[in-house]
Protein backbone atom coordinates (compact mmCIF):
# COMPACT_ATOMS: atom_id res chain seq x y z
CA UNK A 1 0.00 0.00 0.00
CA UNK A 2 2.81 2.40 0.91
CA UNK A 3 4.73 1.57 -2.28
CA UNK A 4 1.59 2.11 -4.38
CA UNK A 5 0.98 5.42 -2.65
CA UNK A 6 4.52 6.59 -3.42
CA UNK A 7 4.19 5.58 -7.10
CA UNK A 8 0.83 7.35 -7.45
CA UNK A 9 2.32 10.47 -5.83
CA UNK A 10 5.23 10.44 -8.32
CA UNK A 11 2.89 10.09 -11.31
CA UNK A 12 0.60 12.87 -10.08
CA UNK A 13 3.56 15.15 -9.45
CA UNK A 14 4.82 14.65 -13.01
CA UNK A 15 1.30 15.26 -14.40
CA UNK A 16 1.00 18.39 -12.34
CA UNK A 17 4.36 19.75 -13.51
CA UNK A 18 3.63 19.02 -17.19
CA UNK A 19 0.04 20.23 -16.91
CA UNK A 20 0.97 23.50 -15.26
CA UNK A 21 3.68 24.21 -17.82
CA UNK A 22 1.35 23.36 -20.69
CA UNK A 23 -1.43 25.48 -19.27
CA UNK A 24 0.85 28.51 -18.84
CA UNK A 25 2.20 28.21 -22.40
CA UNK A 26 -1.30 27.77 -23.85
CA UNK A 27 -2.53 30.67 -21.77
CA UNK A 28 0.21 32.97 -23.06
CA UNK A 29 -0.32 31.88 -26.68
CA UNK A 30 -4.08 32.41 -26.41
CA UNK A 31 -3.61 35.89 -25.03
CA UNK A 32 -1.08 36.77 -27.71
CA UNK A 33 -3.35 35.48 -30.49
CA UNK A 34 -6.34 37.40 -29.14
CA UNK A 35 -4.24 40.54 -28.83
CA UNK A 36 -2.98 40.27 -32.42
CA UNK A 37 -6.51 39.70 -33.72
CA UNK A 38 -7.73 42.67 -31.76
CA UNK A 39 -5.21 45.00 -33.41
CA UNK A 40 -6.29 44.02 -36.93
CA UNK A 41 -9.82 45.45 -36.74
CA UNK A 42 -11.38 48.89 -36.58
CA UNK A 43 -11.98 50.66 -33.33
CA UNK A 44 -15.55 49.43 -32.71
CA UNK A 45 -14.85 45.88 -33.87
CA UNK A 46 -11.66 45.91 -31.85
CA UNK A 47 -13.58 46.61 -28.67
CA UNK A 48 -16.13 43.86 -29.37
CA UNK A 49 -13.46 41.29 -30.20
CA UNK A 50 -11.42 42.26 -27.18
CA UNK A 51 -14.41 41.82 -24.87
CA UNK A 52 -15.29 38.44 -26.38
CA UNK A 53 -11.70 37.18 -26.18
CA UNK A 54 -11.47 38.40 -22.61
CA UNK A 55 -14.66 36.53 -21.65
CA UNK A 56 -13.44 33.40 -23.38
CA UNK A 57 -10.04 33.68 -21.70
CA UNK A 58 -11.50 34.15 -18.22
CA UNK A 59 -13.93 31.26 -18.74
CA UNK A 60 -10.97 29.06 -19.74
CA UNK A 61 -8.92 30.42 -16.85
CA UNK A 62 -11.66 29.63 -14.30
CA UNK A 63 -12.06 26.07 -15.61
CA UNK A 64 -8.27 25.54 -15.61
CA UNK A 65 -7.99 27.07 -12.17
CA UNK A 66 -10.59 24.63 -10.78
CA UNK A 67 -8.86 21.67 -12.49
CA UNK A 68 -5.46 22.83 -11.26
CA UNK A 69 -6.80 23.15 -7.71
CA UNK A 70 -8.25 19.63 -7.85
CA UNK A 71 -4.92 18.22 -9.09
CA UNK A 72 -3.05 20.12 -6.39
CA UNK A 73 -5.38 18.85 -3.65
CA UNK A 74 -4.98 15.27 -4.90
CA UNK A 75 -1.19 15.53 -5.00
CA UNK A 76 -1.07 17.08 -1.54
CA UNK A 77 -3.32 14.33 -0.16
CA UNK A 78 -0.96 11.63 -1.47
CA UNK A 79 2.02 13.58 -0.17
CA UNK A 80 0.34 13.78 3.24
CA UNK A 81 -0.23 10.01 3.16
CA UNK A 82 3.43 9.30 2.35
CA UNK A 83 4.71 11.77 4.97
CA UNK A 84 2.29 10.36 7.55
CA UNK A 85 3.61 6.82 6.99
CA UNK A 86 7.20 8.03 7.28
CA UNK A 87 6.38 10.00 10.44
CA UNK A 88 4.80 6.97 12.12
CA UNK A 89 7.84 4.82 11.24
CA UNK A 90 10.32 7.36 12.62
CA UNK A 91 8.37 8.06 15.81
CA UNK A 92 8.10 4.32 16.41
CA UNK A 93 11.87 3.94 16.76
CA UNK A 94 13.11 7.37 17.92
CA UNK A 95 12.07 9.45 20.96
CA UNK A 96 11.17 13.14 20.97
CA UNK A 97 12.77 15.57 20.05
CA UNK A 98 15.08 13.27 18.04
CA UNK A 99 12.25 12.04 15.79
CA UNK A 100 11.02 15.58 15.04
CA UNK A 101 14.58 16.70 14.38
CA UNK A 102 15.16 13.88 11.86
CA UNK A 103 11.85 14.55 10.09
CA UNK A 104 12.79 18.21 9.81
CA UNK A 105 16.22 17.40 8.40
CA UNK A 106 14.99 14.87 5.83
CA UNK A 107 11.47 16.04 4.89
CA UNK A 108 11.30 19.61 6.18
CA UNK A 109 8.50 18.65 8.58
CA UNK A 110 7.28 21.29 11.06
CA UNK A 111 6.55 18.75 13.80
CA UNK A 112 9.41 20.24 15.83
CA UNK A 113 7.20 23.27 16.55
CA UNK A 114 4.84 21.05 18.56
CA UNK A 115 7.67 20.49 21.01
CA UNK A 116 7.58 24.10 22.22
CA UNK A 117 10.35 23.65 24.79
CA UNK A 118 12.93 22.32 22.35
CA UNK A 119 11.81 24.66 19.56
CA UNK A 120 12.57 27.59 21.88
CA UNK A 121 16.00 26.02 22.51
CA UNK A 122 16.67 26.02 18.76
CA UNK A 123 15.67 29.70 18.53
CA UNK A 124 17.82 30.70 21.52
CA UNK A 125 20.88 28.93 20.09
CA UNK A 126 20.28 30.14 16.51
CA UNK A 127 20.06 26.60 15.12
CA UNK A 128 16.40 26.55 14.05
CA UNK A 129 17.52 26.93 10.42
CA UNK A 130 18.92 23.39 10.58
CA UNK A 131 15.47 21.79 10.92
CA UNK A 132 14.53 22.49 7.30
CA UNK A 133 15.24 20.90 3.94
CA UNK A 134 17.93 22.92 2.20
CA UNK A 135 20.17 22.86 -0.83
CA UNK A 136 22.34 20.27 0.88
CA UNK A 137 19.47 17.76 0.80
CA UNK A 138 18.97 18.30 -2.93
CA UNK A 139 22.70 17.85 -3.55
CA UNK A 140 22.74 14.74 -1.38
CA UNK A 141 19.82 13.10 -3.22
CA UNK A 142 21.28 14.02 -6.61
CA UNK A 143 24.72 12.64 -5.72
CA UNK A 144 23.19 9.42 -4.36
CA UNK A 145 21.29 8.90 -7.62
CA UNK A 146 24.34 9.68 -9.77
CA UNK A 147 26.57 7.39 -7.70
CA UNK A 148 24.11 4.52 -8.19
CA UNK A 149 23.81 5.19 -11.93
CA UNK A 150 27.56 5.56 -12.49
CA UNK A 151 28.18 8.90 -14.22
CA UNK A 152 26.51 12.29 -14.58
CA UNK A 153 27.70 12.70 -18.20
CA UNK A 154 24.98 10.52 -19.69
CA UNK A 155 21.75 12.28 -20.64
CA UNK A 156 19.38 9.71 -19.14
CA UNK A 157 21.33 9.73 -15.84
CA UNK A 158 21.17 13.51 -15.71
CA UNK A 159 17.42 13.60 -16.47
CA UNK A 160 16.66 10.84 -13.97
CA UNK A 161 18.58 12.68 -11.22
CA UNK A 162 16.66 15.88 -12.01
CA UNK A 163 13.33 14.03 -11.94
CA UNK A 164 14.04 12.23 -8.64
CA UNK A 165 15.15 15.45 -6.96
CA UNK A 166 11.91 17.04 -8.23
CA UNK A 167 9.98 14.22 -6.52
CA UNK A 168 11.92 14.89 -3.33
CA UNK A 169 11.14 18.60 -3.65
CA UNK A 170 7.45 17.65 -3.81
CA UNK A 171 7.76 15.44 -0.72
CA UNK A 172 9.26 18.42 1.10
CA UNK A 173 6.15 20.43 0.22
CA UNK A 174 7.62 22.69 -2.48
CA UNK A 175 8.95 25.03 0.20
CA UNK A 176 10.75 28.11 -1.24
CA UNK A 177 14.26 27.14 0.00
CA UNK A 178 13.88 23.66 -1.51
CA UNK A 179 12.52 24.90 -4.84
CA UNK A 180 15.32 27.47 -5.05
CA UNK A 181 17.89 24.77 -4.28
CA UNK A 182 16.36 22.42 -6.86
CA UNK A 183 16.48 25.06 -9.62
CA UNK A 184 20.07 25.99 -8.73
CA UNK A 185 21.11 22.34 -8.57
CA UNK A 186 19.49 21.58 -11.92
CA UNK A 187 21.22 24.52 -13.62
CA UNK A 188 24.59 23.61 -12.06
CA UNK A 189 24.17 19.94 -13.07
CA UNK A 190 23.29 20.99 -16.61
CA UNK A 191 26.46 23.08 -16.70
CA UNK A 192 28.56 20.11 -15.56
CA UNK A 193 26.86 17.86 -18.11
CA UNK A 194 27.80 20.24 -20.94
CA UNK A 195 31.26 20.87 -19.46
CA UNK A 196 30.64 24.51 -18.60
CA UNK A 197 31.33 26.36 -15.36
CA UNK A 198 28.48 28.70 -14.44
CA UNK A 199 28.95 31.47 -11.87
CA UNK A 200 27.02 30.63 -8.69
CA UNK A 201 25.74 34.20 -8.29
CA UNK A 202 24.25 34.03 -11.78
CA UNK A 203 22.56 30.71 -10.96
CA UNK A 204 21.10 32.21 -7.77
CA UNK A 205 19.77 35.24 -9.65
CA UNK A 206 18.17 33.10 -12.37
CA UNK A 207 16.59 30.75 -9.80
CA UNK A 208 15.20 33.63 -7.72
CA UNK A 209 13.93 35.44 -10.82
CA UNK A 210 12.16 32.31 -12.06
CA UNK A 211 10.50 31.75 -8.68
CA UNK A 212 9.30 35.35 -8.44
CA UNK A 213 7.85 35.24 -11.95
CA UNK A 214 5.99 32.06 -11.03
CA UNK A 215 4.76 33.44 -7.70
CA UNK A 216 5.40 37.19 -7.08
CA UNK A 217 4.05 36.85 -3.52
CA UNK A 218 7.25 35.01 -2.59
CA UNK A 219 8.97 38.38 -2.25
CA UNK A 220 7.04 38.75 1.04
CA UNK A 221 7.84 35.21 2.23
CA UNK A 222 10.29 35.20 5.14
CA UNK A 223 11.57 31.70 4.32
CA UNK A 224 12.33 32.85 0.76
CA UNK A 225 14.09 35.99 2.07
CA UNK A 226 16.17 34.04 4.60
CA UNK A 227 17.09 31.35 2.07
CA UNK A 228 18.12 33.93 -0.53
CA UNK A 229 20.04 36.05 2.00
CA UNK A 230 21.90 33.07 3.49
CA UNK A 231 22.89 31.65 0.09
CA UNK A 232 24.02 35.00 -1.30
CA UNK A 233 25.88 35.75 1.93
CA UNK A 234 27.79 32.46 1.72
CA UNK A 235 28.71 33.11 -1.91
CA UNK A 236 29.90 36.67 -1.34
CA UNK A 237 31.41 36.57 2.15
CA UNK A 238 32.56 32.95 2.50
CA UNK A 239 36.11 33.54 1.25
CA UNK A 240 36.39 36.92 2.99
CA UNK A 241 35.45 35.51 6.41
CA UNK A 242 37.75 32.50 5.97
CA UNK A 243 40.76 34.70 5.08
CA UNK A 244 40.13 36.92 8.11
CA UNK A 245 39.76 33.95 10.49
CA UNK A 246 42.92 32.30 9.17
CA UNK A 247 44.94 35.22 10.55
CA UNK A 248 43.76 34.42 14.10
CA UNK A 249 43.01 30.67 13.94
CA UNK A 250 45.89 28.55 12.71
CA UNK A 251 44.23 25.17 13.33
CA UNK A 252 42.25 23.88 10.36
CA UNK A 253 39.46 21.47 11.33
CA UNK A 254 35.74 20.94 10.88
CA UNK A 255 34.88 23.35 13.72
CA UNK A 256 36.86 26.07 11.95
CA UNK A 257 35.05 25.42 8.67
CA UNK A 258 31.63 25.43 10.34
CA UNK A 259 32.42 28.65 12.20
CA UNK A 260 33.44 30.39 8.97
CA UNK A 261 30.31 29.15 7.20
CA UNK A 262 28.00 30.28 10.02
CA UNK A 263 29.54 33.75 10.35
CA UNK A 264 29.48 34.25 6.57
CA UNK A 265 25.80 33.28 6.38
CA UNK A 266 24.86 35.51 9.32
CA UNK A 267 26.24 38.65 7.65
CA UNK A 268 23.03 39.15 5.65
CA UNK A 269 20.67 36.99 7.72
CA UNK A 270 20.77 38.52 11.20
CA UNK A 271 19.01 41.81 10.26
CA UNK A 272 16.05 39.83 8.87
CA UNK A 273 15.85 37.72 12.04
CA UNK A 274 16.13 40.81 14.25
CA UNK A 275 13.50 42.73 12.28
CA UNK A 276 10.96 39.88 12.18
CA UNK A 277 11.49 38.21 15.58
CA UNK A 278 12.94 41.04 17.70
CA UNK A 279 15.77 38.88 19.04
CA UNK A 280 19.33 37.88 18.12
CA UNK A 281 21.21 34.79 19.21
CA UNK A 282 24.63 35.82 20.51
CA UNK A 283 25.97 32.27 20.75
CA UNK A 284 24.67 31.16 17.33
CA UNK A 285 28.07 31.07 15.52
CA UNK A 286 29.72 29.01 18.27
CA UNK A 287 26.86 26.52 18.67
CA UNK A 288 26.56 26.07 14.91
CA UNK A 289 30.32 25.48 14.68
CA UNK A 290 30.00 22.65 17.21
CA UNK A 291 26.91 20.89 15.82
CA UNK A 292 26.81 21.48 12.06
CA UNK A 293 29.01 18.45 11.38
CA UNK A 294 26.19 16.23 12.72
CA UNK A 295 23.69 17.55 10.13
CA UNK A 296 25.03 15.86 6.94
CA UNK A 297 25.70 12.66 8.91
CA UNK A 298 22.18 12.65 10.39
CA UNK A 299 20.61 13.48 7.03
CA UNK A 300 22.45 10.74 5.15
CA UNK A 301 21.75 8.12 7.81
CA UNK A 302 18.20 9.46 8.04
CA UNK A 303 17.51 8.69 4.38
CA UNK A 304 18.78 5.13 4.82
CA UNK A 305 16.91 4.65 8.10
CA UNK A 306 13.57 5.82 6.63
CA UNK A 307 13.96 3.49 3.63
CA UNK A 308 14.80 0.57 5.91
CA UNK A 309 11.91 1.31 8.27
CA UNK A 310 9.46 1.25 5.34
CA UNK A 311 10.94 -1.65 3.36
CA UNK A 312 12.66 -3.86 5.96
CA UNK A 313 11.13 -3.01 9.38
CA UNK A 314 13.15 -5.73 11.11
CA UNK A 315 16.43 -3.88 10.45
CA UNK A 316 15.03 -0.47 11.43
CA UNK A 317 15.64 -0.80 15.17
CA UNK A 318 19.43 -1.38 14.96
CA UNK A 319 19.62 1.41 12.35
CA UNK A 320 17.73 3.70 14.75
CA UNK A 321 20.38 3.09 17.43
CA UNK A 322 23.07 4.24 15.00
CA UNK A 323 21.34 7.43 13.85
CA UNK A 324 20.38 8.25 17.43
CA UNK A 325 24.03 9.09 18.21
CA UNK A 326 24.54 12.18 15.98
CA UNK A 327 20.98 13.34 16.69
CA UNK A 328 21.55 13.07 20.43
CA UNK A 329 24.81 15.03 20.19
CA UNK A 330 22.94 17.82 18.42
CA UNK A 331 20.13 17.80 21.02
CA UNK A 332 22.47 17.76 24.04
CA UNK A 333 24.81 20.51 22.76
CA UNK A 334 21.96 22.88 21.86
CA UNK A 335 20.24 22.19 25.19
CA UNK A 336 23.47 22.87 27.10
CA UNK A 337 24.17 26.23 25.42
CA UNK A 338 20.55 27.37 25.65
CA UNK A 339 20.94 27.48 29.45
CA UNK A 340 23.52 30.27 29.18
CA UNK A 341 22.13 33.52 30.52
CA UNK A 342 21.54 36.14 27.81
CA UNK A 343 22.08 33.55 25.07
CA UNK A 344 19.90 35.76 22.92
CA UNK A 345 19.30 39.50 23.08
CA UNK A 346 16.04 41.32 22.57
CA UNK A 347 16.78 43.73 19.72
CA UNK A 348 14.65 44.74 16.74
CA UNK A 349 16.43 46.63 14.01
CA UNK A 350 14.55 49.45 12.30
CA UNK A 351 13.91 49.67 8.57
CA UNK A 352 16.25 52.63 8.01
CA UNK A 353 19.05 51.04 10.05
CA UNK A 354 18.61 47.78 8.14
CA UNK A 355 18.77 49.61 4.80
CA UNK A 356 21.94 51.45 5.82
CA UNK A 357 23.49 48.21 7.08
CA UNK A 358 22.82 46.34 3.83
CA UNK A 359 24.03 49.29 1.75
CA UNK A 360 27.33 49.36 3.63
CA UNK A 361 27.87 45.60 3.90
CA UNK A 362 27.28 44.91 0.22
CA UNK A 363 30.10 47.33 -0.70
CA UNK A 364 32.71 45.67 1.56
CA UNK A 365 33.46 42.61 -0.65
CA UNK A 366 34.17 44.81 -3.66
CA UNK A 367 36.50 47.07 -1.64
CA UNK A 368 38.20 44.03 -0.12
CA UNK A 369 38.73 42.51 -3.56
CA UNK A 370 40.30 45.70 -4.90
CA UNK A 371 42.61 46.05 -1.89
CA UNK A 372 43.58 42.36 -2.08
CA UNK A 373 44.31 42.63 -5.80
CA UNK A 374 46.51 45.69 -5.22
CA UNK A 375 48.48 43.82 -2.52
CA UNK A 376 48.99 40.89 -4.88
CA UNK A 377 50.21 43.22 -7.64
CA UNK A 378 52.62 45.05 -5.30
CA UNK A 379 53.99 41.74 -3.92
CA UNK A 380 54.46 40.44 -7.46
CA UNK A 381 56.30 43.59 -8.53
CA UNK A 382 58.72 43.21 -5.64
Amino acid sequence: MRTAGVLIFIILLAVRACGTLGYNLWNLLSLQKAFNNTLSYTSSCRIMLHEESKKEHFAYYDASKIESKENTDLIMSYRAMVVNNVTKSVQKFLPSPHSELLLGLVLGSNDIKRNEKYYDILIRTGTVHVVVVSGYNITLVSNMVISMLGTRYKLHNFLLAVFITLIYTGLAGFEPPVVRAWIMGTIASAGKYYGRIIDVKEILIVASYFMLITDPKLIMSLSFQLSLAATFSLIVYGDVVQKIFKKFWHIRNIVFENLCTTVAAQVLVWPLISYNFGRISVISPFVNALVLWTVPLSTTLGFLFILLSLVVPGVAEPAANIIFVPLDIFVRVTDLFSKIKDADLGYQIGRQAMLLYYSGVLVIPFLYKRIFEKECISDHSR
